[in-house]
């Protein structure tokens, strides 16, 4: 007889229930007179557990000890085995969807499978972290020793777990991370949106939970800090946020002579960059040579100018400022030619040829806006998020050109530039908010205030609403690794 069949779940067990109570309470047992017969012999026992084959645990699980796996999934199709009765009773679960234990906190629907998942979970709700970074100087605490011992390895620089994808060298601090990583090689992207309509895929299953706030509009990381209405989906945003608050920026650039800090980690990474040179993130579509160092840059390049919706895109933020400048008097012309834009007057879409093609790949530059202000004209650029889907040393080679073609021309006249950023930017790492009617005005200030010198050959370039430093007299684009240092000179910032 298959000795599985004594101890598949719900079945009696082989032994009477006298004798396993004799053997639970071995010195409670009453006397007895002695048998007939020589009864077989008893198992040893130790403490509360008998040992031999199996043993019964004080909570009632019963365990085999025996080299097999003896408890036996009965769902239709699965093969699942093991060695304790609870790991079976949790099994279970996967196929029938039941989740007894279920969080009582007010306005929490929290269900789980398992009494310790309740447990770490109702931490989140008292607040209470058990397990603390022993390195010096890190106050880092959490709910889970599983969280401590991959925490340590940020101090430690272990990464223990390799891809072994050909000529691939990444490496992480746990095995869901090498998961996730591979996919990248396999284009296996398991987790899909079933919101109607929407295609959203993606390689780990977190990303799904916050990809369906976007849907939802939940936000469930609320910003505790007083008069602070800030909420996120995501809790690492909300840690970042809370850091503005604080002043904290415990991410320092350790680069000689460079006193960058920052609150991410992914920005520092990014940041030493600028030192290094390196532009990992390459786009590869036919005949486009860009490079970035920011994965949200090449996207956005690739969005900008390889899909109909990107141009058409770029020309709503264009249509806007052209809008703008109407209502505040301006009039637009066409079919100027070679002619500039008297003062109060712009030219849009301006194609420039460039005269001396030896030093350039392209052979012209289209302006966004050619706008006559006092003495002359500017050329005024419509940066969605700050040009960054252009690369930095290919927009300063196309300035110089437009420099170098003016300067070539008959009557050489100074090239006044004017960046203007519609879009997001930064000030030490803290995102600004202003209105798009107060940037507008301010636009439209410093276009009524400018004055060229004619005759006179020089480049100047103004910048408005670019990323930047509050210890630097430049935009942070102007550091680049990529930025020509003969252009610094030029630049200034205005807004």
């Amino acid at each position: 007889m298959d000795i599985r069949s004594f101890f598949a779940p719900k079945q009696k067990r082989h032994k009477p229930a006298d004798a396993w109570d004799s053997v639970r309470n071995w010195d409670a047992a009453p006397a007895q007179d002695p048998p007939s017969a020589p009864p077989p012999p008893l198992p040893k026992v130790t403490k509360d557990r008998v040992v031999g084959r199996t043993y019964r645990c004080t909570n009632g699980n019963v365990v085999w000890r025996g080299g097999t796996k003896p408890f036996e999934c009965t769902w239709e199709g699965c093969d699942h085995a093991c060695t304790r009765s609870n790991v079976l009773t949790t099994h279970m679960c996967t196929h029938t969807g039941e989740k007894p234990y279920v969080c009582t906190w007010e306005g929490c629907d929290y269900v789980c499978v398992q009494q310790p998942h309740l447990a770490i979970h109702m931490r989140k709700h008292t607040g209470v972290k058990p397990y603390k970074c022993g390195y010096e100087g890190c106050d880092y605490a959490c709910t889970t020793s599983g969280s401590l011992k991959v925490h340590k390895r940020s101090h430690s620089g272990e990464k223990p777990y390799k891809c072994d994808w050909p000529d691939c060298g990444y490496e992480c601090t746990t095995s869901g991370s090498l998961d996730s990583h591979k996919r990248k090689h396999t284009g296996e992207k398991p987790y899909k949106c079933d919101w109607p309509d929407c295609g959203y895929a993606c390689t780990q299953s977190s990303a799904l939970t916050t990809h369906m706030r976007t849907h939802t509009g939940d936000k469930p990381y609320k910003c505790k800090w007083e008069g602070c209405k800030y909420a996120s989906t995501r809790p690492y945003v909300l840690t970042v946020h809370i850091r503005a608050h604080m002043g904290d920026k415990p991410y320092k650039c350790d680069y000689e002579g460079c006193d960058y800090a920052c609150t991410e980690a992914c920005r520092l990474k990014t940041h030493m960059r600028t030192h290094t040179g390196e532009k990992p993130y390459k786009c590869d579509h036919e005949g486009c040579d860009y490079a970035c160092a920011q994965a949200t840059h090449l996207k956005a390049h690739i969005q900008s100018w390889h899909t109909e919706e990107g141009q058409r895109h770029k020309k709503k933020k264009e249509e806007q400022v052209a809008q703008f400048l109407v209502s505040a008097g301006y009039t637009e012309l066409r079919n100027l030619g070679d002619v500039a834009p008297p003062e109060g007057h712009f030219v849009r879409e301006k194609h420039l040829d460039f005269r001396c093609q030896d030093t350039t790949s392209c052979s012209f530059a289209r302006i966004d806006f050619v706008v006559g202000v006092r003495g002359g004209v500017v050329f005024l650029e419509v940066d969605e998020d700050q040009h960054s889907s252009y690369g930095v040393s290919c927009d300063c080679s196309r300035m110089a050109s437009v420099h170098e073609t003016t300067v070539l021309h008959s009557d050489p006249q100074p090239v006044v530039f004017i960046r203007y950023n519609p879009d997001a930017y930064r000030v030490d790492g803290t995102l600004q908010k202003i209105p798009k009617k107060d940037r507008m005005a301010r636009l439209l200030q410093f276009l009524r205030s400018i004055e060229v010198q004619p005759g006179e050959v020089y480049m100047q370039i103004y910048y408005l609403y670019y990323d930047r430093s509050e210890c630097n007299d430049l935009p942070d684009v102007c550091y680049d690794e990529g930025f020509f240092a003969a252009l610094k000179g030029s630049c200034d910032i205005v807004a």
